[in-house]
């Protein structure tokens, strides 16, 4: 499904992530057709792209309300690199909030 990204969501979201590079962000947006919920459940699946150094076909990006948190399946301590993902924000992440933000699913603290 093609999404279309408003300026002004795409602005808030280069706000909200301010210290990102330009390939992060086009990463995010290119991911958003990528993007897909699960029976809005707070977890999404993300297509993997091999062209972006995915390695999986897909990842499981999931909510935890309690610590107000996004986790990827990417950010799984087995995986090369997964540690520095989570710290960093990986770009599975990145687009399922976009997407939200989109979709105006957010709050202001991202909830």
């Amino acid at each position: 499904m093609w999404m279309y990204c408003d300026s002004d969501v795409l602005k808030r979201f280069m706000l909200k992530f301010h210290g990102k590079s330009s390939s992060w962000f086009n990463r995010c947006v290119a991911r958003l057709i990528d993007v897909s919920e699960v029976e809005r459940s707070r977890v999404w699946i993300v297509r993997g792209r091999s062209n972006f150094g995915d390695s999986e076909p897909f990842y499981i990006v999931y909510f935890v309300r309690s610590s107000g948190r996004y986790f990827c399946t990417c950010y799984s301590k087995h995986k090369l690199y997964g540690q520095f993902r989570m710290r960093s924000v990986c770009t599975h992440v990145g687009s399922v909030i976009l997407w939200r933000m989109i979709r105006g699913e957010l709050s202001e603290d991202g909830i």
